[in-house]
């Protein structure tokens, strides 16, 4: 399968990850060509800086010798061999590198000698290796070595000097030696220079070339990138242009329409689906029925669909658009995708919806049963509708009657988009007060029954709860958005599961009740007995069984996360939002491990474990922050941490360092 035709079946939604991994990846490629070039650059100038100390050394060394002439001082022969210390150092790193293989601990040891600072050795190490072969450095190399041979010669004509003076010899040997001097001087000041400019011509070009590289680099990332997002957003604005084309045609009675498929993707089952309703239309109908139900489709879909599919893709394609300035900050330009990408998978859910209520129409959508837990299904729907009320004073609760088995068969995907629909409408219209659902086994079904302190529904209006495409406001000035689709796919969907969706009881102003049934069928009822497998399945739930852990963090989604990963493993969780109030909670509580934010208002946690230690608290802390420097790690130890995990928070990790320490307070 061709690059094209793979595109072509892919989602709408594997495309817009797609389109986010690339523009990512070109991203990074981008900041590796500048890190490149920075570090380059830099090592070009220590390179520089090197040239420079030893040519200064060579001068200091010369005067140095002048001056033991005049005054036969020692110190000024002492100082003279000091100087030529740094020389030396740089022909030893020179030699070290061009030894088989290079011997870099001498080669570093050298660059220090020739006081090149420490931390730039490294760089220069990698820019002499790395570029070996480049002309102007084989240039420079090949003079520092011509600058080498002197330098030795200048030191061995010192020596010569020193012998002189020591054993008073004429004035005429010294200043024939001082000549030789001045002129092995005259010497490697000239190779200086030559070496200054070969470096400085060098340095120039790579700076040039590393500028034009990087230009390139940005060119290509933001082509590729708006090539990417205005390519794939006109595909999926003439996509949806063509459906709207086709449903308003439909709903004028033209039932001989056919959408082009374009692709594999949800566009292209949307434009088949539709492409069936208007052939069953055709062939199924009669000519009054076709004329209701055309004018039905047409103030329905269009009404919906236009603005429900055309807000988020306003959002993408007006984003992309922006996208086209060159001046856009890569903040910017992250947060532009971060939103084309939210809007696109709000986008992909309505198609969904949009597509699976035409399988279920079709006689298309087939129940997939399995074994699966109950618990662990209505854990993630709790967590995901407590996300939902986002800073809305409404409480989520969760509440089973009698006894109910956790291992169920059926099918949990369809099972969960059921309750997601309808608790999600509950939250959605609901200001503040709560949505409660309570789960009980009644006869041979399995019933959910969903109540909430919203806005309540008209007893007028009950009637449009379960039509395609409706809701109980359809005006213009309307306060919730939706398609209309959640209840009508629902009640289809319990229906497919042996069972129904209902709304109970509702009153204008003071919520509803909605009840949900599907056939019951336990594990030991298909089975005979629980597989092996679900036994493996279940011992996740049991790691942190009967384990206590207060959990103190400012952050509410870090809160909510770590509540989730550690409450499916079997742990009892509390909660603190800040360093004083995890202090409170500890002392006055019995927790088996305490997950301690370092970063809070209020109390940080250095402070707060601290006063826990200076307290006699004696159970295990670990400190669970975004503080990764090793400094910050010393630092949680010394305060009293019995151990120190980085965020982001690798479940397994937690998991084990959690057990480990909770085993050793066991024991103890």
């Amino acid at each position: 399968m061709g690059i094209r035709q793979f595109w072509k079946f892919l989602s709408v939604s594997n495309k817009l990850y797609a389109v986010i991994g690339v523009m990512a990846s070109l991203v990074a490629l981008e900041l590796f060509s500048l890190f490149f070039a920075m570090n380059t650059l830099s090592s070009v100038r220590s390179f520089v800086t090197g040239e420079s100390l030893w040519s200064k050394a060579q001068k200091d060394a010369v005067i140095n010798l002048h001056r033991y002439a005049l005054t036969r001082s020692p110190e000024y022969y002492d100082s003279f061999l000091t100087n030529m210390q740094i020389p030396l150092g740089d022909r030893e790193a020179r030699e070290a590198l061009e030894e088989n293989p290079p011997n870099l601990t001498k080669a570093k040891d050298g660059f220090i000698q020739g006081r090149i600072y420490p931390e730039d050795v490294p760089g220069l190490i990698k820019l002499l290796m790395r570029f070996q072969g480049f002309s102007y450095l084989e240039e420079a190399v090949a003079i520092w070595k011509d600058g080498d041979t002197l330098t030795l010669e200048l030191i061995s004509y010192g020596k010569s000097l020193h012998q002189l003076v020591k054993t008073s010899a004429s004035q005429e040997e010294i200043t024939q030696t001082l000549a030789k001097i001045d002129e092995i001087n005259d010497r490697l000041t000239v190779i200086e220079e030559n070496f200054s400019y070969t470096l400085g011509a060098g340095s120039r070009w790579l700076e040039n070339f590393l500028m034009i590289t990087l230009i390139l680099a940005v060119l290509f990332v933001e082509g590729i990138g708006l090539f990417l997002t205005i390519s794939f957003s006109r595909t999926l604005s003439k996509g949806l242009k063509e459906l709207n084309a086709a449903a308003h045609k439909v709903g004028q009675g033209n039932f001989d329409i056919q959408v082009p498929i374009r692709s594999g993707d949800e566009l292209g089952q949307l434009a088949d689906s539709l492409n069936r309703m208007a052939f069953d239309l055709r062939s199924n109908i009669g000519e009054r029925r076709q004329a209701e139900q055309a004018s039905h489709l047409k103030s329905l879909f269009l009404a919906n669909m236009s603005h429900e599919i055309r807000t988020p893709l306003a959002a993408i394609i007006g984003f992309s658009d922006l996208l086209k300035d060159p001046l856009l900050s890569e903040p910017e330009r992250l947060q532009y995708l971060d939103v084309i990408h939210r809007t696109g998978e709000n986008l992909t859910r309505i198609i969904n919806d949009i597509l699976d209520l035409s399988k279920v129409e079709a006689g298309h959508l087939e129940i997939e049963r399995t074994h699966f837990s109950l618990a662990a299904l209505l854990d993630d729907i709790h967590v995901m509708m407590v996300a939902k009320c986002h800073n809305k004073p409404v409480h989520i609760e969760f509440n089973r009657r009698g006894i109910v088995p956790d291992l169920i068969f059926a099918d949990p995907l369809r099972l969960r988009q059921i309750l997601i629909n309808i608790l999600s409408n509950s939250v959605k219209f609901t200001e503040k007060g709560y949505v409660r659902m309570t789960y009980e086994v009644s006869g041979a079904n399995l019933l959910f029954t969903v109540k909430d302190t919203g806005v309540g529904i008209a007893p007028e209006k009950r009637d449009l709860l379960f039509q395609a495409f409706s809701q109980v406001d359809n005006s213009v000035s309307r306060k919730y958005e939706g398609t209309g689709l959640g209840l009508v796919l629902s009640r289809k969907l319990a229906q497919l599961m042996g069972g129904d969706v209902q709304l109970e009881d509702s009153e204008k102003g003071k919520g509803c009740t909605f009840s949900v049934r599907i056939k019951l069928m336990t594990a030991e009822s298909k089975e005979g007995k629980t597989p092996s497998l679900l036994n493996r399945e279940l011992r996740p739930e049991q790691q942190l069984e009967r384990t206590s852990i207060l959990l103190v963090d400012d952050v509410e989604d870090n809160r909510l996360l770590i509540q989730r990963m550690l409450s499916k493993r079997g742990a009892r969780l509390s909660v603190a939002t800040n360093g004083e109030e995890g202090l409170s909670k500890a002392l006055d509580g019995d927790y088996d491990i305490i997950l301690m934010d370092i970063q809070m208002p209020i109390m940080d946690g250095y402070t707060a474990t601290r006063k826990l230690r200076e307290a006699g608290y004696k159970k295990p802390i670990i400190a669970l922050t975004a503080h990764a420097m090793k400094d910050d790690r010393e630092r949680c130890l010394e305060v009293g941490c019995t151990d120190y995990l980085t965020k982001p928070v690798q479940v397994d990790a937690l998991v084990q360092t959690i057990l480990s320490h909770s085993s050793k307070e066991a024991t103890q």
